[in-house]
């Protein structure tokens, strides 16, 4: 399989059609663990590189805040939280992925990230109000796509269990950061 800007965007479009199908495409190729993990830390790059072009355009502050290395070791240390959150609590619900699964179907999800940050940046430029409300669909169409994404990986049969997983996976943060934050003193 050759890799190129075409093959992408028309993997990007199906994915807004049918997530399904292309989760299921995605683990279907059966990449060796070095090239998923080699996908996620190329999504991370281009999500860093991709905030900082946005911050050029529409600058917020953040980017003088953080530095790109942090946000690097943060969005890495995110997604690996995440992609471990993922697969224990589709297993509990005795879901059967594996973890290079989860990492890559959350590395493309990483991708439609990207890729509808490019509108949403052209729309907070051209009308702000527009963008903001770009912006929300956008955390909305994450959060869909995850459980879609889960329920493939995991071979659910229903999305309630992968509903139960996304929602089980980011109480389980939650959770761990409060404990984690009370025993820093923060």
């Amino acid at each position: 399989m050759t890799l190129n800007v075409s093959l992408v965007w028309q993997t990007i479009l199906a994915t807004l059609r049918d997530p399904d199908a292309v989760a299921a495409q995605l683990l279907s190729l059966n990449l060796s663990s070095k090239a998923v993990w080699h996908l996620f830390g190329l999504t991370i790059i281009a999500s860093v590189m991709m905030f900082y072009g946005t911050e050029l355009l529409i600058p917020t502050g953040l980017g003088q805040v953080i530095p790109p290395f942090t946000l690097v070791v943060m969005m890495t240390a995110n997604l690996s939280v995440l992609s471990f959150a993922m697969l224990g609590t589709g297993r509990a619900l005795e879901g059967n992925a594996r973890l290079d699964q989860i990492v890559l179907v959350l590395s493309w999800m990483q991708v439609m990230l990207i890729a509808l940050q490019i509108p949403q940046s052209v729309l907070s430029l051209a009308i702000p109000s527009l963008g903001d409300v770009f912006s929300l669909m956008v955390v909305f169409y994450a959060l869909w796509l995850t459980v879609r994404f889960v329920k493939v990986a995991h071979g659910f049969e229903t999305l309630g269990r992968a509903i139960a997983s996304v929602v089980l996976a980011f109480t389980g943060i939650t959770l761990g950061l409060v404990v984690l934050m009370s025993l820093l003193g923060v």
